[in-house]
C-alpha cells in the first residue's frame, strides 16, 4: 500500500509530537519559543514550516528558511523524518512537495540545502533529486561544541 504524503502547517497542537518524537528532550517552553519564532518568520515571509504526514500521521518536519526574494529568489530547505519512519520514501516525497511550494507558490528560483558532510543518506537523497554540490564550508556550524563541515547542495528551478 502506498502512503499518502502531505504537508500541513506546524501548530501549537504539535507540541507533544515535537517534544516527544521529533526532538526528544525538548521542553515545552523551548517548543513554545521555537513556535513563536516560526510564526514571526512566516509573517515576515522569511520561513515556512510544515509537519510531514503519512496517511494523516505525523512522520517528520520540513521547512524553507532564510527566504530571500530579491535579488537571489532563494531559500534554504531542511527535512527531518522520524528515525522509525526512515527508508520509506517519505523524505523524497516531502522534498518534492516542498519544491513545488517553493518554486510554484513562492516563485523562488534556487533552493539550497546545507548538509553535514558525514550525512551520507541525505547527500545521496538530495543528489538523487537533482541537487548539485556547490561547495563545502569546513566550519559552517558547531556540533557538540566543535566546528562541523557542511556541504552546500543547490537546485535551480527546472524550466
Amino acid at each position: 500500500m502506498t502512503s499518502l504524503i502531505t504537508k500541513r502547517r506546524l501548530t501549537k497542537q504539535d507540541e507533544k509530537f515535537w517534544c516527544n518524537d521529533l526532538c526528544p528532550g525538548t521542553l515545552a517552553q523551548e517548543f513554545e519559543d521555537t513556535y513563536i519564532k516560526i510564526i514571526n518568520d512566516e509573517i515576515q515571509d522569511k520561513s515556512y514550516s510544515f509537519i510531514i504526514e503519512a496517511n494523516e500521521v505525523p512522520v517528520g518536519f520540513m521547512q524553507i528558511f532564510n527566504v530571500l526574494r530579491h535579488p537571489s529568489h532563494s531559500g534554504m530547505i531542511e527535512v527531518s523524518i522520524l528515525e522509525s519512519q526512515r527508508e520509506r520514501g517519505y523524505a523524497k516525497k516531502a522534498i518534492s512537495i516542498l519544491e513545488d511550494f517553493c518554486f510554484k507558490e513562492l516563485g523562488l528560483m534556487r533552493l539550497i540545502s546545507p548538509i553535514n558532510t558525514n550525512n551520507v543518506a541525505s547527500i545521496a537523497l538530495f543528489s538523487s533529486l537533482g541537487y548539485e554540490k556547490y561547495f563545502t564550508d569546513p566550519s559552517a556550524f558547531f556540533f557538540n561544541k566543535k566546528p562541523a563541515a557542511l556541504e552546500i547542495w543547490v537546485k535551480i528551478k527546472p524550466e
